[in-house]
């Protein structure tokens, strides 16, 4: 038997189940604190609070945000991005964003959020999510217990380009408290940020200034500033049975009340490994011990400067409680009392083709004077006379194309000499001038 449809029919339905499966096609939603009604979310009538945009939005929708400033809590939504040089002010009674079950990555680009207050993360709080920053800045927040301005919890974080000033927790990490986390930071700052709680007679065993770190979690730090931060603990950075990659950072005076000016590396409660690599560290403090890296666990560092840091009493450079690292094509200046100090036998150290004042043993180790060119930015750059220069090796266990300032890492030699790889976190370049203290960072590209 043969059954027949009716053509005009049979097209009509397929039109509709094609209508239905097709996605939606992606709009863009407007914001403006200063519309005249409530709006609808269109250029010409926008809403005027940016949670009632997004809660409109669908996933791969935009929400777009007047210049103006926003006094609300907003709540991410999966896959709705938002985007405006628009400022958060949560007038020190809620935090600025929250981000919970966020499985389709969504992206916050050229915000501001201060005065945040909360318990945790007084101006973003991220639990099992993944979320891009991008341009943003975080000032002036502070959080009761952990993460004065970020708190992320079992989820993947990037930040770009972003700005973390003068944020305060009471007890862990007052620029952004990592748990169970990844976090990939690029081309940040962070600067006079604080975790940090006075009590009578002394303080408590706050940790990271900028940074905490704990609890299996991997944090990959790229081309970003630390400068002042302070804690008890990691005047910076402090982590916990964590992993935490640094490449062409700058620790600047930062101060922990304990140990760690600039890092603290702890292994209580499981493995803990730092990563270094074309770093600064210059002018951080400990009162204690360690006023530039205070470890215990694994750490490997390649290509780094350490210069004037102060450790109260012992391993102003480097002070190793226990477990073991290597050196490799790093200089030891100047960090007064003692630059590399072992805590007991359960620590050792392989150092080799670095310049250690007052001597290390160890393969093409020397004990020059380095001659840095002198000034705060002077410190990591070598003059043309510098003894430092093509002494590394260029097989170390971890290299880059680029030095601190993305320069070639490794240039030809004079006269037709092979190309060496120089010691410190600075490639001698004579052509190179270097930027005004005040050009060293800004947000962007």
């Amino acid at each position: 038997m043969t059954i027949k449809t009716h053509a005009p029919a049979l097209l009509a339905t397929l039109l509709v189940s094609l209508l239905l499966a097709a996605p939606a096609s992606a709009r863009d939603w407007y914001v403006d604190s200063s519309a005249a009604g409530p709006g609808i979310g269109t250029r010409a009538r926008p809403y005027r609070t940016i949670q009632s945009a997004i809660n409109r939005a669908r996933s791969g929708d935009t929400v777009l945000v007047a210049i103006g400033t926003y006094r609300e809590t907003i709540t991410l939504k999966n896959g709705v991005d938002v985007e405006g040089a628009a400022i958060l002010d949560c007038e020190n009674v809620r935090r600025g964003i929250r981000a919970d079950g966020i499985s389709s990555r969504v992206h916050v680009l050229d915000f501001t959020v201060i005065n945040g207050k909360e318990r945790e993360g007084a101006a973003a709080y991220v639990t099992d999510s993944k979320v891009s920053f991008r341009n943003c800045t975080f000032r002036d927040n502070a959080a009761d217990n952990n993460g004065g301005a970020v708190y992320a919890a079992d989820s993947d974080v990037k930040f770009t380009a972003c700005l973390f000033a003068d944020n305060e927790a009471v007890a862990n990490g007052g620029g952004i408290f990592c748990d169970n986390s990844t976090i990939d930071l690029q081309r940040g700052r962070f600067e006079g940020n604080r975790a940090l709680h006075l009590i009578p007679g002394g303080f408590t065993r706050t940790t990271g200034g900028a940074l905490s770190v704990t609890r299996n979690s991997t944090i990959t730090l790229t081309g970003t500033e630390f400068a002042q931060n302070r804690s008890a603990l990691g005047g910076a950075i402090a982590l916990e049975h964590s992993e935490v990659s640094a490449t062409r950072c700058e620790f600047t005076e930062n101060n922990a009340r304990a140990e760690g000016g600039a890092v603290e590396v702890s292994s209580l409660t499981g493995a803990s490994h730092f990563y270094d690599l074309n770093n600064v560290y210059w002018k951080n403090e400990a009162t204690s011990a360690g006023g530039a890296l205070h470890v215990s666990g694994s750490f490997q560092l390649v290509n780094s400067t350490f210069h004037r840091n102060q450790g109260g009493h012992e391993g102003d450079g480097l002070y190793l409680v226990a477990g073991s690292g290597t050196i490799t094509n790093c200089i030891f200046w100047q960090n007064p009392d003692s630059e590399i100090f072992l805590g007991g036998r359960l620590a050792s150290v392989t150092v080799d083709h670095s310049c250690v004042a007052g001597g290390y043993a160890g393969v093409g180790n020397i004990a020059d004077d380095p001659l840095f060119t002198g000034g705060e930015r002077g410190a990591i750059r070598l003059r043309a006379t510098s003894p430092c220069i093509d002494r590394g090796r260029n097989d170390a266990p971890a290299t880059s194309p680029i030095d601190i300032d993305r320069r070639p890492r490794v240039v030809p030699g004079s006269a037709g000499a092979p190309a060496i790889i120089d010691m410190g976190a600075a490639e001698y370049d004579p052509s190179y001038i270097p930027p005004l203290r005040a050009e060293l960072w800004r947000p962007g590209d």
